[in-house]
């Protein structure tokens, strides 16, 4: 569904470091749009922390098919938020 969102707090050793819920809209630049109309924000999964920065894998499909678009999420210390496809 359009409005859905996947989020919340994310932590760096004990000290929240950024508060959001996402929504597939905001990659928007990473996923065709013809292909964002019809799929849902499936998840956010922790992938590893490196320097001051924790990393993970959002994953956007479409329901009952296995095409996925997996974005690499990086969230500093001071929450600049960077996303890549991966």
């Amino acid at each position: 569904p359009a409005g859905s969102a996947l989020g919340g707090c994310f932590y760096n050793h004990g000290k929240l470091v950024y508060s959001h819920d996402f929504r597939k809209a905001e990659f928007s630049e990473l996923v065709p749009a013809d292909f964002l109309e019809k799929c849902i924000l499936r998840g956010i999964t922790f992938s590893h922390a490196a320097g001051d920065a924790l990393f993970y894998d959002v994953s956007i499909g479409i329901p009952d098919a296995s095409t996925t678009y997996v974005i690499a999420l990086r969230i500093n210390s001071k929450g600049k938020v960077e996303k890549k496809l991966k």
